[in-house]
């Protein structure tokens, strides 16, 4: 089932946003790789519109990611001093993002152009609209569509823990739950004609669309330090891995569910000393040495005491050969 049956991520699972299937084949089958990825490993960039309540996803084709902080001071200059006296106003963050949305299919490319539709229109605020009818000049009844606007079009967005509230879990990949408030300040869409597109009676839908936006991001939490307690405000907030929760309550603890194309070698790898017999590696010097006894049983020798010994003696030879030329043993 496609993006186009509900034209609505947020009613999809998780695991299988991507799964473009077409009826009566077996899921999870010949789909594109790329869909395998980005279903299990959860890796796509998602936008959670919150006056619709709807959200939008693509694959984690990422071109680019720039994430601005930036300090804003008031600067004063005072007659007699070389320097300004610089007045701190507040610290300001956003975020440039770019991304590839390619197809691998015709109908992959309809679901693509109808994502991209769907990022577009949350651009667009909510209304509360109300009718009214008055009579025109002629003196026909006429309906007029007035809307007062309730909601800004914000938006959540969440890609990995790169875009990521302080807050949420970073395990839960889910941008109306964990997703960074922001404001989209607009979209670029652009075709890459150079690498075709999927043409048909009057339609000609690109391959490959490249888009970008940048975020104003508004934090959800208290930023700062605690002047007496010298601790991260937000701290009391569940935010203290802010921005990327690299360390915190909410850092990632998951790993790659992608296959290590080496595991399979490294497990055989060891298991060798196993199947020898649980032996660990010899030292040097220590093949199938033996000494005799005066019963005339043989006994092993402890490889690694005679190694000690030899070092020892060697040792010793160099120190009389440098400090004491004129004696021998």
């Amino acid at each position: 089932m496609g993006f186009l049956d509900k034209r609505n991520d947020l009613e999809r699972e998780r695991n299988s946003l991507f799964d473009e299937t077409p009826t009566g084949r077996v899921p999870n089958t010949l789909d594109d790789a790329s869909n395998t990825y980005a279903n299990l490993n959860q890796l796509f960039i998602e936008f959670y519109h919150l006056p619709s309540d709807r959200s939008v996803a693509f694959k984690g084709y990422i071109t680019g990611w720039n994430d601005k902080f930036e300090s804003s001071y008031n600067s004063e200059q005072i007659y007699g001093r070389n320097d300004d006296i610089h007045t701190f106003e507040g610290t300001t963050r956003s975020i440039s993002v770019s991304w590839d949305v390619v197809a691998g299919s015709k109908k992959e490319a309809r679901n693509n152009l109808a994502r991209i539709s769907m990022l577009a229109q949350f651009l667009y605020p909510a209304y509360k609209m109300q009718t009214l009818n008055f009579a025109n000049a002629s003196g026909t009844n006429q309906a007029l569509q007035l809307g007062t606007m309730t909601k800004a079009p914000l938006i959540k967005v969440r890609f990995a823990n790169l875009i990521v509230d302080s807050k949420g879990n970073i395990n839960t990949v889910n941008a109306k739950e964990t997703g960074l408030l922001a404001a989209m300040d607009g979209l670029n869409i652009e075709a890459d004609l150079d690498a075709g597109v999927f043409d048909g009676s009057g339609v000609a839908t690109p391959k490959v669309f490249k888009l970008s936006t940048n975020l104003k991001v508004l934090h959800q939490h208290a930023l700062g330090w605690d002047n007496d307690s010298k601790l991260w405000l937000g701290n009391t907030e569940n935010a203290s891995g802010y921005p990327y929760n690299a360390f915190g309550p909410n850092k990632y603890s998951g790993h790659s569910k992608t296959p290590n194309p080496d595991a399979k070698k490294q497990a055989e790898a060891a298991a060798a000393p196993a199947a020898a017999g649980d032996s660990p590696p010899a030292a040097p010097g220590a093949t199938d040495a033996t000494s005799t006894g005066r019963s005339g049983e043989t006994a092993p020798v402890d490889a690694n005491e005679e190694l000690k010994k030899d070092l020892q003696a060697a040792a010793r030879e160099t120190f009389r050969n440098i400090f004491m030329p004129g004696r021998r043993k």
